[in-house]
């Protein structure tokens, strides 16, 4: 691989990725070329939980945190493997707001806001609502805790364009990877109910 120079790492959120490698979770080059490789290296507000590699600067921001203390997400040991991801509750994060008992530094832990990184339609929230003020460290979900009705990219909003793919999903001519969020009730396949509320949803977008 070649060396990006001038690199910058932003709002990362690492853990366990030295788990089986014995690497860390910020780790630039190696022992030998580290001097070389941190030439223009920027780092900021990342919250590492593994370690930052001998060598590797703290810089703005950044954050080493103890997952085993930490209330980072609300039960990252259990993955729901049933039902629709966007409703999941494993990885929001916690936070007082929504009631949890402890609140997660990654909560509002930037230097930018929702609105100006383009987050405030989307949640790390566990009861959906979207974010607001400094950006949260962490996966946004949709808003709601469920992408709307054929809102095939994700992005909040169903267009016209994503309500013909739903059809053609539905029509067989397209396959349900093409626009899974059409399948509103789950069941493998996209009906004519679930076209009923994509029609909705496009008329609300």
């Amino acid at each position: 691989m070649c060396p990006s120079t001038d690199a910058l790492v932003r709002y990362n959120v690492t853990g366990e990725n030295g788990k089986v490698t014995g690497e860390a979770g910020l780790e630039v080059g190696n022992a030998e070329t580290r001097t070389q490789n941190l030439v223009g290296y920027v780092s900021r507000y990342n919250l590492v939980a593994d370690r930052i590699a001998n060598g590797v600067p703290r810089m703005l921001g950044d954050l080493v945190i103890d997952l085993a203390i930490e209330p980072l997400y609300l039960d990252p040991t259990t993955i729901g493997l049933s039902g629709d991801w966007r409703n999941d509750m494993h990885f929001r994060l916690a936070q007082h707001a929504t009631g949890q008992a402890l609140e997660s530094r990654a909560v509002d832990y930037s230097d930018l806001t929702a609105l100006q990184v383009g987050m405030a339609t989307r949640s790390t929230r566990s009861d959906g609502i979207g974010d607001a003020g400094a950006v949260d460290r962490g996966y946004h979900y949709p808003t709601g805790g469920q992408e709307p009705a054929g809102d095939c990219d994700g992005d909040g909003a169903v267009t016209i364009s994503e309500l013909i793919q739903a059809v053609n999903v539905a029509l067989g001519n397209a396959p349900l990877s093409a626009c899974s969020a059409a399948d509103v009730d789950g069941d493998g396949r996209v009906g004519i109910a679930d076209l009923i509320r994509a029609v909705n949803a496009v008329l609300g977008s």
